[in-house]
C-alpha cells in the first residue's frame, strides 16, 4: 500500500456508529498511516463538542493515535505551503494545511471524505474518499 495520510473526518468514523464507515476507518488505522498533530487537534476537538467524550476518554483516543500512527508536525514552512496550495487549488487553510502536511511528509495517498475524490496535488498526492463504494444501492 502507498504511504498514505488520514484526514481527521476519515478518523472520526472509527469513533462512530455506522458500521459500514466504522469498518473502512478501522481498517485504515490498523493499516501504517500519517497524521498531523492539527488532524489530532481536529478530533480532540470533534471527540468534546460533539461526541460527548470526557477530557480523560479524549486523551486516551488521542494517546491511542499517538503511538499508533507517524505524527507530524506543522510548522511554519507547512504554514507557508498550505497558503500557497490554498490559493493555488481554492481550499480553505485547514484543507491546505492537510495537503501541505501530507505532501511534506512524502506520502503518496490522502484518504478523505471532504476533498474531491481523485484529485492529485502537486502529481504526487491523490485524494482518495474510503467510503465511496460503502453506500448502500438504492
Amino acid at each position: 500500500m502507498p504511504k498514505a495520510f488520514l484526514d481527521s473526518n476519515v478518523l472520526i468514523y472509527a469513533l462512530g456508529q455506522e458500521p459500514v464507515k466504522k469498518a473502512a476507518a478501522v481498517a485504515l488505522l490498523d493499516a501504517s498511516a500519517t497524521i498531523s498533530v492539527q488532524v489530532l487537534g481536529e478530533i480532540a476537538n470533534v471527540m468534546r463538542r460533539k461526541l460527548d467524550f470526557t477530557p480523560q476518554q479524549a486523551g486516551e483516543v488521542i494517546a491511542d493515535l499517538i503511538d499508533r500512527l507517524d505524527v507530524v508536525l506543522v510548522g511554519a514552512q507547512t504554514v507557508r505551503h498550505a497558503l500557497e496550495l490554498a490559493q493555488r487549488h481554492s481550499l480553505s487553510h485547514f484543507d491546505a494545511q492537510i495537503v501541505a502536511s501530507a505532501l511534506e511528509a512524502d506520502c503518496e495517498v490522502l484518504f478523505s471524505e471532504d476533498m474531491q475524490a481523485g484529485h492529485v496535488f502537486e502529481q504526487r498526492l491523490r485524494i482518495v474518499n474510503p467510503f465511496l463504494d460503502t453506500s448502500p444501492s438504492s
